[in-house]
């Protein structure tokens, strides 16, 4: 039983460590993109923090951000 407990809780700080690492950079972009939405500010850029699905999704929010920046600039 007290095996089970403690692996119980391992999973548990395990999980929650693994959530705060997915979330954190999902909430940023979320966050990044109502920014440019409410403030047309297209100067923004969200920092990327790795390599993986995330981040590629993170260069190419900040690829679009340049796009439209540098199409709004030649107006």
């Amino acid at each position: 039983l007290a095996v089970l407990v403690v692996a119980a809780g391992l999973g548990f700080l395990l999980a929650t460590r693994l959530q705060h690492f997915i979330t954190q950079p999902v909430l940023q972009l979320s966050q990044t993109a109502r920014q440019v939405a409410s403030e047309r500010n297209y100067a923004v850029r969200v920092p990327k923090h790795s390599q993986d699905e995330l981040g590629q999704l993170i260069d190419a929010f900040n690829e679009m951000l340049a796009q439209v920046e540098q199409r709004d600039g030649h107006r």
